[in-house]
């Protein structure tokens, strides 16, 4: 009888043992690893600004997640990044989350076209808007009354206006000559484009 006893006794504590040992391994695997979201390829201009949002990333056990973009060789650690795209062409960006134990990867293509004559129109007209309206806020910040200010407006030449779009490199450089001959240069480009702006400049503006 006391055989049996001691048997029974043993099986319980094996049992329990293993039971213990079940449930340490299962807390110790529970951690489920995070999903990555870079969101939905892009499409855009080249010099146009790009923004990229890894917010839709979750974890399904809530812990606290950390982010990097990789762009091109270049590492960013932030959940939303933007940034200004250069030439024509497809760029993949690369999104890794992590919850400090399991990574997660996903990607997206950027698809960056030639800016065409049309875009950059349009961005120049946005900044003529932007200049006028700091002008017009000047005067009136200042002593001139609104009439004087009527009609220095409908002073202003017509049909004199000279845009020169200047080839940079990384997008175009966009040159202003007014009517009373006052000159405003947009966006110089990099520094190795230097020599040939001013080349451009010499050749065909100042002596043109």
């Amino acid at each position: 009888m006391k055989k049996y006893l001691l048997i029974i006794i043993a099986i319980i504590i094996t049992l329990s043992f293993l039971s213990c040992s079940n449930g340490q391994a299962s807390q110790e695997t529970s951690n489920q690893p995070p999903i990555a979201d870079a969101g939905e390829d892009k499409e855009c201009f080249s010099g146009e600004v790009v923004t990229l949002d890894g917010s839709s990333s979750s974890d399904t056990d809530g812990d606290q997640l950390t982010y990097v973009w990789e762009v091109e060789g270049e590492k960013y650690s932030e959940k939303i990044i933007a940034f200004r795209v250069g030439d024509q062409g497809r760029y993949i960006a690369i999104l890794t989350v992590s919850d400090g134990e399991f990574t997660s990867e996903d990607t997206i293509r950027i698809t960056v076209n030639e800016a065409t004559s049309e875009t950059t129109t349009k961005a120049v007209e946005t900044t003529a808007d932007k200049t006028t309206s700091e002008e017009t806020v000047a005067v009136q910040e200042s002593e001139t009354t609104a009439a004087t200010t009527t009609e220095t407006t409908e002073a202003i030449p017509i049909g004199t206006l000279k845009v020169h779009f200047i080839n940079v490199g990384q997008g175009d450089s966009v040159l202003i000559q007014t009517p009373e001959g006052n000159t405003m240069l947009i966006d110089g480009g990099p520094r190795e484009s230097g020599p040939s702006l001013v080349a451009y400049l010499k050749n065909r503006v100042l002596l043109g």
